[in-house]
C-alpha cells in the first residue's frame, strides 16, 4: 500500500506515497504520529486506523 515515507520535523509535515502513485502530505504531524508509524509492524493498517 506505501511505497514511501518522509517527514519534516520542522514543519510537521508527513508525506507518503502511495503504491498507486499518489502523494499524500499530513500537516501538523507530531513526531510521535510519525515514528508510530515507522514502528508499525503495517504501515498501510496504521494509516487506515
Amino acid at each position: 500500500m506505501i511505497n514511501a515515507v518522509s517527514y519534516d520535523a520542522k514543519t510537521h509535515i508527513l508525506t507518503v506515497i502511495f503504491n498507486s502513485g499518489k502523494a499524500y502530505e499530513y500537516h501538523e504531524v507530531m513526531p510521535e504520529t510519525h515514528q508510530e508509524l515507522m514502528d508499525s509492524a503495517s504501515k498501510g493498517s496504521y494509516m487506515r486506523s
